[in-house]
């Protein structure tokens, strides 16, 4: 499916923790919960719902509100994409509204979007990157690298009916940013008030609802309206009182068909720009960074095949720990063999644990450095740590404390150069970064990404500084 243009790569040790598929009863985590969400959005097909944004704020004691309401929906294969609401807005006790829709459907070789608005209708070609879309996996993923930032409400909650297990936590702005960046802030009339480099850098409250039964995303709400205040707060011209936006989904895999109208066909008339673009912003395609995307197609056309697929493979998942092998997934013992042990103070050694539940225990060398680990109790009795699956671990240098001994397959540890890395094992199925480092994804060459490593690496020195691995076809 689709990735974000703008993923982010915010906390690499939140991807660590694996899952097992929905359905299996075992307690609900936020990091189980994401897994599982991101699993199961590789068999969306469709999906139908709604979508709000909410603004107010005052101006030289002037008071205004602006409320968009929209039902959306989009088809996945076709990539077409439906929406159909209204504009609201109140200026000092005026009330205006506006009808608005947008559609993209496939023409000829590409995607045409219409738009209409001021009683008129407009047609502008999609670009490549561009796509709308009502929910895709690359944002269960980017907020799956999040999920330690999040909290699991001790009740549920209903949403359109349904049980639903409820989030809270605070996101990282990179990922807001595609939600409600510059293009959102264009279509409420606030175009260049807030960068989003500015964006990326903020904290941002946000509650997400999950189906309990499908374990899909039931809603995302983000609150903007603390983080921009704080944003503007030097220029003391605005005062925000509400910024939010909140997405609803419905159904999945119902709707079959994005049917344009009959009236947008006939009457559209060529047009640069978008919804947002109408309503005054400056919408339009980063052309640096879409030329710079093409350069890199162009440097690796001629790749020579061995150097994208590299020397060595990952797959085996044999590490090499302190010169022990040890293939995972595996028992906790087996690494406890090799001369880590189970860290005490995180995890009593005494504590059992029941079956299908899961512990996040740190593992310690004899000089104290520490790997962490996800391990699952995969009997059907009790069984204390150290008879638990191991199915992930993660192991970091960024904070400048000793490294403990493993190595995977090809001699990769920390400490290496990305130039080194990319000749053992090739290109990766992901690449990804954001101003101080980047990460290489590597996953099995199958449709549910059932095993995954993660390498993060400093852009200045060039070298690996975490190493993460997640295992769930155990």
């Amino acid at each position: 499916m689709r990735k974000w243009k703008k993923a982010g790569t915010i906390g690499l040790i939140a991807v660590m923790l694996c899952v097992s598929g929905a359905g299996c009863k075992k307690k609900a985590t936020p990091e189980r919960l994401f897994k599982d969400m991101a699993k199961n959005g590789e068999t969306i097909e469709s999906i139908s719902g709604k979508m709000t944004a909410n603004m107010e704020f005052a101006v030289e004691g002037q008071s205004v509100g602006m409320k968009m309401d929209f039902d959306l929906a989009s088809v996945e294969k076709s990539e077409g994409f439906q929406m159909e609401g209204k504009l609201l807005m109140d200026i000092a006790g005026t009330e205006v509204s506006m009808d608005m829709s947008n559609y993209q459907v496939k023409e000829d070789d590409g995607l045409m979007s219409y738009t209409y608005v001021n009683n008129m209708w407009t047609k502008s070609p999609v670009e490549s990157g561009e796509e709308e879309t009502t929910l895709n996996a690359g944002m269960v993923e980017e907020l799956t690298k999040q999920a330690k930032a999040f909290t699991l409400s001790e009740e549920l909650v209903t949403v359109n009916g349904k049980e639903c297990f409820e989030l809270k936590g605070d996101i990282g702005g990179e990922f807001a940013t595609d939600v409600l960046g510059e293009d959102m802030l264009d279509a409420f009339g606030m175009g260049g008030a807030v960068s989003e480099e500015e964006l990326k850098e903020l904290e941002i409250p946000c509650t997400i609802t999950v189906y309990k039964k499908e374990i899909l995303p039931a809603s995302i709400f983000i609150d903007m309206k603390d983080v921009l205040m704080t944003a503007m707060e030097e220029s003391g011209e605005m005062e925000i009182q509400e910024l939010n936006l909140e997405m609803t989904f419905d159904e999945y895999n119902k709707v079959k068909e994005i049917k344009l109208p009959k009236e947008a066909k006939e009457e559209a008339i060529d047009a640069d720009g978008s919804i947002d673009g109408l309503l005054g912003g400056e919408m339009g395609e980063d052309l640096e960074e879409d030329t710079e995307e093409e350069v890199e197609k162009e440097d690796t056309a001629d790749v020579d095949e061995t150097e994208k697929k590299g020397t060595v493979s990952w797959e085996s998942l044999e590490l090499n720990v302190s010169g022990k092998t040890v293939t995972l997934p595996c028992k906790v013992s087996e690494l406890e063999a090799a001369g880590l042990k189970v860290d005490a103070e995180e995890v009593p050694a005494d504590k059992m644990v029941k079956p299908g539940e899961t512990e996040f225990p740190m593992l310690k060398d004899k000089n104290g450095n520490q790997v962490g680990v996800y391990c699952e109790n995969t009997g059907d009795k009790d069984a204390k740590v150290s008879d638990c699956t191991l199915t992930g671990f993660y192991i970091t240098s960024r904070d400048g404390e000793g490294i403990v001994d493993i190595a995977l397959p090809g001699d990769v540890r920390l400490g290496m150069t990305e130039a080194e890395l990319l000749e053992k094992y090739g290109e990766p199925r992901e690449k990804s970064e954001d101003t101080k480092t980047g990460i290489l994804t590597y996953s099995w060459d199958d449709e549910l990404f059932t095993r995954s490593l993660g390498i993060e690496f400093d852009k200045d020195s060039k070298k690996i500084i975490s190493i993460m691995i997640d295992i769930w076809d155990y």
